[in-house]
């Protein structure tokens, strides 16, 4: 009953709408699944071959398509990675591709002319993505873009030939000629609501909620928490996920579909954001990005949210921007709940920073707890609805930290938030030592922060205390492919001391040696000088010019075995892991399992 009750309250839609590239598509829900993704609809059904596909977990980039928006008459436009993003997401979305923004005919953009000219391709598989990122970036932040924003934003696009030299210096030199751009007055549309330029504007003026029925399962999208609370009820024991960026599926594989799927992205009560000097009420569903520039607004603003633009650096540092474009801090916090072992950066800020998460039952009952507490909730038909933080004092000394293996686009080997009130001559009156990284239990070193409540944090006599119980609190458990236990602990350790070091007054140092200790490696932007000798007089020869390919790879035209179409009797091949340990002797093979699994069968 309480199912037929929530159809009527949504419409049957039976096809989504979405643009690619100026050009209008309609889907039969019927010739789609929630498990199909924007990239293979992309490649195999409009035979857009352009926008690769490779690692499917969001890694790589190779698949990376921006999407434009306008909201509040502003446009924005976004990378994303189009192997995470389900095609049902794509509802009134308008999407750009490689092959949409130039090519032979149309004349190429200023983004694939730079990277060719610049002898950023090699092989060129990567160069698809890179363009489209690298246009994101140019669309969304105009005359804002600097060459720094530029060299931190491909680390979510991997080459594994050319070397990011070229790379990064092709795409650095459109800084200085990028400028706002002005449309044409002919590209204008007008909303009949509110007389404002939008786009797709039918779409965005209509709020409505909607489901897609499925054989096995159904797709919902709904615009309000109590509608969502009642499909939850109605779903009783099904299985159930809350679609927002749907980035989680590239940490972790999703063996069993679900068969709900409710689209949150519009949801107002958990994409809002509420701040004045008192509070900050941040949505749950906000993502990474914005998060970002909501703590930086807000650390501008109000002196007692100083410590939110150490939170916003610390998120820049988690995954890539196209994950961060869509993928939402409850998200990341839900990753973490559902495994406890993943060694989440925006749980160890929150943590951190005393936020207190306010969590919403299928009664829209609020639970208010910390980030700890979180944990150890049942989660079933509940909703992170706020995360909520507070002004920080200038008696509060803090900092994080986050030791990757590499410096972008890599989970922590360890990470850590230290906190410490301390009163006018340094005495320890509130401590809070957060480690990630370390197990699937450990949050807090507990015992070494009761030993140092109410003792002088620079006393090295206290210092030498809390190492010592540090080493006996923090034991790493193990299994591939984490760094090893004794470097993790030993590197949690060294990271404290890496804080009192930043922290403790110079007076008070032994040595001004040890002050270096307390830095951070600031990265300049990167140099390159290429020399090569030519002879002018034997030009052609010797003569530096791109090679023949360059443009078709950056434009996308460039084909690839993965993009031919398939052949008459052709066959695939796939590697088999073993059970076995390395360097067994295969005894036989049976392949009879796999062979009554072939369509030809």
């Amino acid at each position: 009953m309480m199912q037929r009750r929530i159809e009527e309250k949504l419409k049957s839609l039976h096809q989504i709408r979405f643009h690619v590239s100026g050009k209008e598509y309609t889907v039969n829900t019927a010739d789609v699944t929630p498990e199909m993704t924007l990239n293979t609809y992309l490649r195999e059904k409009s035979n857009l071959t352009g926008t690769k596909r490779m690692c499917l977990e969001g890694g790589c980039g190779t698949c990376i398509v921006a999407v434009e928006e306008h909201v509040n008459g502003k446009r924005n436009v976004f990378a994303v990675n189009s192997c995470l993003v389900s095609i049902l997401s794509c509802h009134g979305w308008k999407i750009h591709t490689v092959e949409g923004i130039g090519g032979p005919l149309q004349g190429f953009h200023p983004v694939q002319t730079a990277l060719a000219q610049g002898n950023g391709t090699q092989c060129g598989f990567c160069s698809p993505g890179m363009v489209m990122n690298m246009y994101a970036l140019m669309e969304g932040n105009g005359s804002q873009l600097t060459e720094r924003t530029v060299e931190n934003s491909f680390g979510g696009v991997l080459c594994r030939c050319t070397g990011y030299r070229p790379i990064v210096q092709s795409f650095r030199s459109l800084v200085k000629k990028e400028k706002d751009g002005i449309n044409d007055i002919e590209d204008l549309k007008l909303c009949k609501i509110d007389g404002k330029c939008k786009t797709n504007c039918e779409h965005k003026c209509k709020q409505e909620n909607y489901y897609h029925a499925f054989q096995q399962s159904k797709w919902m999208k709904v615009h309000n928490i109590s509608d969502l609370m009642d499909i939850l009820i109605s779903a009783e024991d099904a299985r159930y996920q809350l679609v927002g960026g749907n980035t989680a599926r590239g940490v972790y594989y999703i063996t069993n579909p679900p068969q709900l799927y409710v689209d949150i992205t519009s949801v107002k009560e958990v994409t809002t954001t509420y701040v004045d000097s008192s509070s900050l009420i941040l949505g749950a569903n906000t993502t990474l990005n914005r998060t970002v520039e909501i703590f930086n607004n807000a650390a501008n603003e109000y002196p007692g949210f100083l410590y939110l633009r150490d939170m916003a650096q610390h998120i820049l540092l988690v995954a890539t921007v196209p994950i961060r474009n869509i993928g939402t801090i409850a998200g990341n916090l839900m990753i973490k709940h559902t495994h406890n072992e993943f060694p989440s950066d925006i749980f160890l800020i929150m943590e951190t920073f005393k936020a207190t998460l306010s969590i919403v039952d299928t009664n829209e009952e609020e639970i208010l707890c910390s980030p700890e507490d979180f944990l150890r909730i049942n989660m079933f038909k509940k909703v992170i609805k706020h995360i909520i933080l507070k002004p920080i004092d200038k008696t509060y000394q803090w900092i994080t930290y986050k030791i990757m293996p590499r410096a972008q686009n890599a989970h922590a080997d360890v990470n850590a938030g230290f906190l410490f009130k301390l009163s006018p001559n340094y005495v320890v009156e509130s401590p809070r030592i957060v480690f990630g990284g370390i197990s699937a239990t450990f949050v807090h070193a507990s015992k070494t922060e009761e030993l140092f409540k109410g003792k002088k944090l620079f006393d090295n006599k206290v210092l030498q205390q809390a190492f010592e119980s540090l080493n006996k609190e923090i034991q790493p458990t193990w299994e591939l492919p984490d760094a090893t236990p004794t470097y993790r602990k030993y590197l949690a350790i060294a990271l404290f001391y890496k804080f009192v070091l930043n922290k403790c007054p110079k007076e008070l140092l032994t040595s001004s040696r040890l002050s270096s200790g307390g830095t951070l490696l600031q990265r300049p932007l990167s140099t390159a000088i290429q020399e090569f000798g030519t002879t002018p007089r034997n030009y052609p020869l010797s003569e530096p010019i791109p090679k023949v390919e360059a443009l078709a790879q950056t434009s996308g035209q460039a084909e690839y075995c993965a993009d031919l179409p398939n052949l008459p009797n052709q066959t695939f091949g796939a590697f088999v892991t073993a059970t076995a340990v390395a360097n067994s002797q295969l005894g036989q093979i049976d392949p009879s399992e796999a062979l009554v699994s072939l369509p030809c069968r």
